[in-house]
């Protein structure tokens, strides 16, 4: 069950202020929470969420934001700033393939 609005919000706004170095980072399909520097690049972000779930090298990931393929050269300050959900954190889904077979 999701926790509501207002709890999620003063969450993020917990983390921000706790953290003004860093972003608040859901992601959904794995529902954990990550606090990324804002100076990461998302390509960077990517690595860390394969080496999280433990990814086979013939396996691609995809991290979509609010259904997008974000390019891995953007920084997470300005990921935060154009697709933070109105609570406060950055939603993120990703979908793994086999490349090889």
């Amino acid at each position: 069950m999701e926790r509501p609005f207002y709890i999620r919000r003063q969450e993020a706004l917990n983390i921000k202020e706790s953290h003004p170095d860093k972003v608040p980072i859901v992601v959904k399909t794995l529902k954990n929470k990550f606090l990324v520097s804002k100076d990461v690049s998302f390509g960077q972000f990517v690595f860390v969420i394969r080496k999280y779930i433990s990814m086979k090298p013939e396996e691609a990931i995809f991290l979509f934001i609010k259904n997008k393929l974000v390019p891995s050269t953007m920084l997470m300050r300005d990921i935060y700033n154009e697709y933070k959900s109105p609570d406060g954190f950055v939603y993120v889904t990703y979908s793994k393939e086999n490349t090889f077979g």
